[in-house]
């Protein structure tokens, strides 16, 4: 497909909302070659100068019916969009009446996507309770539904939401960091350090006063320290109020020459560059049941040891923060001061927030979203043509097909017939073989091109293809099940991980790969026997080490557990050695 593809983006955009700068940073970075992005935003003041392709067509609330989501709705029918993606917040939109959106441009063939910022239920009123659950068989029909958490995949499960659910993480920009001596000299903080940092907007449950009672505690170890806090207003009464109550306790501990409280809305580069000056950033939240926080990136962008309160908002960066003891004063103050007195420490962290900030950026997200919105869009374009055989690439004479149960479109594997068939079967058939052995290679380079590219439907596509014609392939069969996975296509890249064990079972990296795939759809024991497997074929594979030790498990369970498996392997061994008549080597 050569078209570009028509984005209406729903979403709020240019706004204080931490969800519009979640919007601007994705759009920013998706391929404009292939996406015709359209922003259809909310009613709300803008903070700068809209672009072109932003128009408002919707009321951000949540309880005004659906007059406005029903223009919305008519508008992208109306212009015949190939794709609708809503982010979604239970305070955008009407619940039913986005429910009900969905539902029609699902009907009229337009590809819906939804992104889930939260998916803990939502009170409602004085005793009702908004739930996903409610609306769990509408989000059914969307091509794909994306959150940020492995808790956020395991609650939509528990609604009856699996095979279109993937989980895509919030973005990093990625920047070298700032000379932190330069910076403090701009900013009047010579004569400071350590200097302790925190960003985000200033809101009941991001743990402030807690931050600024710990601070004071660390001030008496530390009688240089200075407290920077860049935490902007939010347009609510509750931001207000939490501001005062920060101000009134500084100068009640008379911590005044010692604290800067920034509650202006910034840009991306004056934030990176107020947190350049740190020497640690830290996350005190109290309480959220927001799925992820984009707030904590930043803190990541600015090159600085990060250190988080120990909530679920921050669990899928637990392995790149330093997890402060608890949410206290006494805690937060125990916790920094242990990050601050540790060079090897601080060291670590660093290492692990750049390799994950490299892995995480924004242009990587995009691409992936990208990806899958086209690979879906051109799946079902094809879906008829590629239900049927191919009429070049002949299936293999000696073989007869079979299912590979909830493999790609109901692709068949070759499986060995018996001799007089094959006889009959192979008369004059070398001319065909010879042509799919063309096809094969040129498909293969193909999917590796496009591989290469990131361009992960077309790479699918073109090892699909490949696999037809040399179904027999381990190496391929990983391949296939890489470019399935990063187009969200998780229950066919299990399948496609299955099927290269199968063929090839002592590959250690393989096991590891489904343990991966198995831990993406939270099937969180599943994944752990995988990763078993790995370290039996592959002792010294540390990522599968760790990825068990990351669920849960202690090292004495890992070897216990891998003595068991070592033995259960030697014992199949030594069965197939005797049924073939040779002896185990020893």
């Amino acid at each position: 497909m050569t078209r570009k593809l028509r984005l209406a983006w729903i979403s709020t955009y240019n706004t204080r909302c931490g969800i519009a700068a979640y919007s601007q940073h994705l759009i920013e970075n998706f391929d404009h070659d292939s996406f015709d992005v359209m922003i259809l935003a909310d009613d709300r003041e803008p903070l700068q100068p809209a672009p072109e392709n932003v128009a408002r067509l919707w009321a951000h609330c949540a309880d005004c019916g659906n007059e406005r989501l029903t223009t919305l709705t008519n508008h992208l029918l109306a212009q015949r969009y190939d794709i609708a993606f809503f982010q979604h917040h239970f305070e955008f939109f009407d619940f039913e009446a986005f429910a009900g959106a969905l539902l029609s441009l699902h009907d009229h063939g337009i590809d819906t996507y939804v992104t889930l910022h939260k998916t803990m239920d939502e009170p409602s009123g004085s005793t009702g309770v908004k739930s996903l659950r409610q609306i769990a068989t509408k989000l059914a029909t969307c091509a794909r539904v994306f959150v940020h958490g492995v808790h956020d995949i395991s609650r939509l499960n528990q609604f009856g939401l699996t095979d279109n659910v993937v989980l895509v993480p919030h973005g990093v920009v990625e920047r070298p960091p700032l000379d932190a001596v330069a910076v403090r000299l701009l900013l009047g903080l010579k004569g400071f350090g350590p200097v302790i940092g925190s960003f985000g907007f200033l809101l009941p449950g991001k743990g402030l006063p807690a931050l600024i009672h710990a601070f004071a505690l660390v001030l008496r170890r530390q009688p240089h320290a200075f407290l920077l806090l860049i935490n902007s207003d939010y347009p609510a009464p509750a931001s207000q109020e939490e501001r005062a109550r920060c101000l009134l306790l500084i100068r009640q501990l008379c911590l005044e020459s010692r604290v800067r409280l920034i509650n202006e809305f910034l840009g991306i580069e004056e934030i990176n560059f107020f947190l350049s000056a740190c020497d640690v950033i830290a996350y005190t939240y109290e309480w959220s049941e927001e799925s992820d926080s984009g707030a904590v990136r930043l803190g990541l962008t600015a090159g600085r040891p990060v250190a988080t309160t120990p909530l679920p908002v921050f669990s899928s960066l637990s392995k790149v923060v330093y997890q402060l003891p608890g949410t206290k004063p006494a805690d937060i103050a125990q916790g920094l001061g242990a990050v601050l007195a540790d060079k090897a420490l601080c060291s670590g962290l660093l290492q692990r927030q750049r390799e994950w900030v490299r892995a995480n950026s924004w242009s990587q997200q995009a691409a992936r979203i990208g990806g899958i919105m086209r690979g879906c869009f051109e799946a079902r374009q094809r879906a008829a043509p590629l239900a049927a055989p191919c009429a070049t690439v002949l299936p293999d004479p000696t073989a007869e097909a079979r299912p590979l149960t909830g493999g790609p479109l109901g692709r068949t594997i070759p499986e060995p017939v018996p001799a007089a068939r094959f006889a009959t079967a192979t008369r004059n058939a070398w001319i065909p073989r010879v042509r799919r052995w063309r096809v094969d290679r040129r498909s293969q380079q193909l999917a590796e091109q496009a591989r290469d590219r990131r361009q992960w439907a077309i790479a699918a596509r073109h090892y699909q293809v490949t696999l037809e014609g040399n179904p027999d392939n381990p190496q391929i069969w990983v391949q296939y099940g890489h470019a399935l996975r990063e187009t969200g296509r998780f229950p066919e890249a299990e399948d496609a991980y299955r099927k290269s064990i199968e063929l090839a079972p002592d590959v250690a990296e393989t096991h590891l790969q489904l343990g991966h795939m198995l831990k993406l759809q939270s099937r969180t024991v599943d994944a752990a026997a995988a990763y078993l497997r790995a370290l039996c074929h592959d002792p010294r594979l540390k990522y599968a080490a760790a990825e068990l030790l990351a669920l849960g498990w202690t090292s004495e369970r890992v070897e216990r557990s891998l003595h068991r498996e070592r033995r259960l392997v030697e014992g199949v061994h030594r069965v197939q050695a005797r049924g073939s008549g040779s002896r185990p080597q020893s």
